[in-house]
């Protein structure tokens, strides 16, 4: 059965037509996987790709995988939370050593750091 092509097979190696083929490099797809990664909807509306030309990719690829997008996006998020919460620990480190500057300068003149 062609749907069970696995995600690293090259678009190349599918026997699609030239139009479903081109339509996919298109999109930058050169492989299965990155075509299963396309929301159906992107490859509807690409001027290149037909209904004729987005169902035989469908049919050939098999079903979209989402999943792997999904984990990707969380992975990505949990990295950028993770980052902020470094710099301000960064920046909570600094303004601290900074204040502790500054109350040493202001008793240094005899006055109360505010």
């Amino acid at each position: 059965m062609r749907s069970m092509v696995s995600d690293s097979t090259p678009i190349k190696r599918l026997g699609l037509s030239t139009r479903a083929y081109n339509g996919l490099l298109n999109l930058d797809c050169k492989t299965v996987g990155d075509a299963r990664r396309l929301h159906p909807d992107v490859l509807r509306r690409s001027p290149n790709l037909g209904k004729v030309s987005f169902e035989e990719i469908r049919r050939v690829i098999g079903p979209a995988n989402y999943a792997s997008v999904l984990e990707e996006i969380a992975k990505v998020r949990e990295a950028r939370a993770a980052m902020r919460k470094r710099r301000l620990e960064e920046l909570a480190r600094e303004t601290k050593v900074f204040n502790d500057k500054l109350t040493k300068l202001y008793a240094s003149i005899g006055e109360t750091y505010p």
